[in-house]
C-alpha cells in the first residue's frame, strides 16, 4: 500500500470513529432537544460517509467500489440535518417547518432516484492519483446533488443565521459565531475531497480529511453549550476532555491499523512495541479521565460548602435584623411592612438554599424527614404570600380542594416547590388572566394541578421545561430575572418524594398546566 494511500485510509477511519463518537456524545448530552438530535444525526451521516470512503478507495474493482461509494449519499442528509440544527438553535424551527418539510421531501426523492439509477450519481470508479479507485461523477444528474446540497441549502441556512445574528442576544451570537466558523473551515477543507471527483487535481486530497475537525467541533461545541450557561467553566472543561479522549483514541486506532504496514516495511522493527505503546496511551487516558472526574467531585463539594456557610450566615443575620427592627413599637406601619417583606424573602431564600443542598444527597431516606402534611393548608399559606402580586396584576384565582388533603412529605423541602409552581403561574400570566389551582385524592396519590392563561410553552420547549438552566425566549421576556433552575429543583424534590410532575401546553400564548402527584397519607 502506497504511503499516501495509507495516510488517507487511516485518516478516514479516524474521522469515521471521531464522527460516530461525536454523534453519540451530542445525542446523549440531551436526547430530548431537537438541536442535539439533529446534530447527532449530522455527525452519524458524516461517519457513514467516511466509512464508505475508506473502504471504497481501497477496492480495485470499479463496480464493487462504486457500490460502496453509493453510501456517500449520506452527503445529502449532512446538509439537511445541519440546516435543521441551525434553525433549531436559532429558535425558528416551527416557523420554517414548511421549508424543512420541502428539504426532506426533495432529499428522499433524490435518494430514491439515485438508488434506482446509480449511474446518474456515480459512474464506475476509476484509479486517480494514489487511489486504486475514486469517485467518477455521473454524467447525467450528479450535478443536481452538488447544486442543492453544496450550494443552495448551505446558502439558505447561512442566510438565516446572518438574519438571526442581527437580532440575537449575546449568547446566541456567540453560538452563531461558532457556526460561521464551522461552515467556513468545514466547507473549504471538505471541498478538497470533491475536486478529484471532477478530475481536478490541484491540492492533495489528504488535506480534506480535516473537514470533520473543522466542521464538527465548532458545531458540537455551540450546540452542547446551547443548554448550559456559557460561563460554566466545568462544562467547557468536560467538553475539552471529551475531545482529548476522542483524539487520543483515534491515535490508538492509527497505531493499531498501521502496525501491519510497519511490520511489512520494516521487518526488523519489534512487533510488540506498537501494541505496548497503545496500551500505555490507553492507560494514561483512563488515569487522566479519572483524575478530572475526581476534580469535578471536589469542585462540587467545595461549592456545597460555600453555599452552606457563606449563604446561610448572612441570610440568618438579615432575618434576625428584620425581626429585631419589627419589635420596635415606634416603627412606622409602612416600614414594618417592608421589614415583613424582607423577613419573608429571607426565609424563602433560606429554604431554597436548603433545597439546593439537599439535591446533592444521594439517599432520600436519610436526607428527607417525611411526615403527614396537610397540603391544602400549605397551599393556602403560600398563596397568601402571593396575594399582593395577584391583586396588582388583577389575576383571578380559583382554588378547589377536597377537605384537607394529606400527603407524606418533608414540609421544608416541599414548600419551596409549591411556591415555585404557584409563583411561576403568577409571573407568566398577564394582567387580567386566570389561574386555577386544584387538589384531589386519586387512589394512593394526591394530585396537585395549576393551570393558567399565561405565555404557554412551545412543543419544542416542552421536553426542556424541567432541565437545568433552561428558560424559553418567552419566559425571559416575561420575567428577566431567574436562572431556569426552579422547575428542575421541583422535579428532583417531587421525585425524591416518590411522586412525579408533568407539564402540558397547547402552545405559545395558550397557557400551561402543571400537574404534581405525591403519596397520600
Amino acid at each position: 500500500m502506497e504511503f499516501q494511500l495509507l495516510i488517507h485510509t487511516v485518516g478516514s477511519i479516524i474521522s469515521a470513529i471521531f464522527s460516530f463518537g461525536l454523534a453519540i456524545f451530542t445525542y446523549f448530552n440531551n436526547p430530548k432537544r431537537t438541536a442535539n438530535i439533529m446534530l447527532g444525526l449530522t455527525m452519524a451521516a458524516v461517519g457513514v460517509f467516511y466509512t464508505s470512503h475508506a473502504v471504497g478507495i481501497n477496492i480495485a474493482d470499479p463496480l464493487a467500489s462504486r457500490a460502496v461509494f453509493m453510501w456517500n449519499l449520506s452527503i445529502i442528509f449532512i446538509s439537511v440535518f445541519s440546516a435543521h440544527t441551525a434553525l433549531a438553535v436559532i429558535g425558528i424551527q416551527q416557523k420554517r417547518k414548511m421549508i424543512l418539510g420541502a428539504m426532506y421531501a426533495v432529499s428522499l426523492v433524490l435518494l430514491a432516484f439515485y438508488i434506482t439509477y446509480p449511474d446518474a450519481f456515480l459512474e464506475p470508479s476509476k484509479a486517480k492519483l494514489f487511489f486504486p479507485s475514486y469517485y467518477e461523477a455521473g454524467a447525467s444528474y450528479h450535478w443536481v446533488m452538488r447544486l442543492i446540497y453544496n450550494l443552495i441549502i448551505p446558502t439558505y441556512f447561512l442566510t438565516e443565521m446572518l438574519l438571526a445574528y442581527r437580532k440575537a442576544d449575546f449568547i446566541l451570537k456567540n453560538r452563531l459565531k461558532y457556526f460561521f466558523l464551522a461552515m467556513f473551515l468545514g466547507y473549504s477543507t471538505g471541498f478538497l475531497l470533491v475536486l478529484p471527483v471532477f478530475n481536478v487535481f490541484i491540492i492533495n486530497p489528504n488535506w480534506g480529511l480535516f473537514f470533520i475537525f473543522f466542521y464538527a467541533v465548532p458545531f458540537v461545541y455551540a450546540v452542547v453549550n446551547y443548554e448550559l450557561l456559557d460561563i460554566r467553566l466545568v462544562a467547557k472543561k468536560a467538553f475539552v476532555y471529551g475531545l482529548s479522549v476522542a483524539g487520543v483514541s483515534s491515535v490508538i486506532a492509527f497505531l493499531s491499523f498501521g502496525s501491519s504496514f510497519v511490520e511489512k516495511t520494516y521487518p526488523n522493527f519489534p512487533a510488540w512495541l506498537i501494541p505496548v505503546a497503545a496500551a500505555i496511551v490507553a492507560s494514561g487516558v483512563g488515569a487522566f479521565v479519572w483524575r478530572k472526574v475526581r476534580e469535578t467531585d471536589v469542585l462540587k463539594y467545595e461549592f456545597i460548602t460555600i453555599v452552606t456557610h457563606k449563604f446561610r450566615t448572612p441570610l440568618t443575620r438579615i432575618r434576625w435584623a428584620a425581626e429585631s427592627a419589627m419589635e420596635n413599637r415606634l416603627l412606622p406601619e409602612k416600614s414594618r411592612l417592608q421589614m415583613e417583606n424582607i423577613k419573608e424573602a429571607t426565609f424563602r431564600l433560606f429554604e431554597l438554599t436548603n433545597v439546593l443542598i439537599g439535591l446533592t444527597d444521594s439517599e432520600t431516606t436519610f436526607s428527607y424527614k417525611l411526615k403527614r402534611l396537610n397540603l391544602t393548608r400549605l397551599i393556602k399559606e403560600i398563596g397568601a404570600g402571593l396575594e399582593k402580586r395577584i391583586v396588582e396584576k388583577n389575576i383571578s384565582v380559583d382554588f378547589q380542594s377536597e377537605d384537607n388533603c394529606f400527603v407524606i412529605a418533608d414540609q421544608e423541602r416541599l414548600r419551596p416547590v409549591i411556591n415555585i409552581i404557584l409563583e411561576n403561574a403568577v409571573s407568566y400570566t398577564p394582567a387580567g388572566g386566570r389561574i386555577a389551582v386544584a387538589l384531589e385524592k386519586s387512589g394512593s396519590k394526591v394530585k396537585f394541578t395549576v393551570s393558567d392563561t399565561g405565555i404557554g410553552i412551545s412543543k419544542e420547549d416542552m421536553p426542556l421545561v424541567f432541565t437545568k438552566f433552561f428558560r424559553s425566549v418567552e419566559a425571559k421576556k416575561a420575567d428577566t430575572e431567574g436562572l431556569g433552575i426552579g422547575l428542575y429543583i421541583a422535579k428532583e424534590v417531587i421525585r425524591r418524594h416518590e411522586g412525579k410532575i408533568s407539564v402540558f401546553s397547547e402552545g405559545l400564548g395558550k397557557g400551561s398546566l402543571f400537574t404534581a402527584e405525591l403519596p397520600a397519607a
